[in-house]
């Protein structure tokens, strides 16, 4: 049987969380462009965690929001008491990425 893994984001009490996946460019382009918005809009730095996928990805696999909703693309999602309350993929298409990301901080005040 394989080792139970903690769940990452079961500490956050409020935050926003990025999935890094190194090995994708729209990941890391993704994570470039919500780091710089993100600090544009002058937001705690200690409310954005950037998780490894390759590091996290098991123990990520178990959350019932995600299954078949990471490919790498630069998903992110905002986290309160430990869960989950909104997913959205911010690095698919290059063109709209920064169009993503205002939405997706949008929504972070509204959630």
């Amino acid at each position: 049987m394989p080792p139970v893994t903690p769940n990452p984001i079961a500490g956050i009490e409020r935050g926003t969380v990025f999935l890094l996946a190194r090995w994708s460019g729209p990941s890391v382009l993704a994570r470039d462009h919500l780091q710089r918005a993100w600090s544009a809009a002058e937001l705690p730095d200690s409310e954005l965690y950037v998780l490894d996928w390759d590091e996290h990805g098991a123990s990520l696999r178990e959350l019932p929001q995600l299954p078949g909703r990471v490919h790498g693309y630069g998903e992110a999602f905002h986290v309160r008491h430990g869960s989950i309350i909104y997913l959205h993929v911010l690095g698919r298409k290059h063109s709209n990425i920064d169009h993503e990301i205002q939405s997706f901080l949008q929504r972070a005040g509204n959630a």
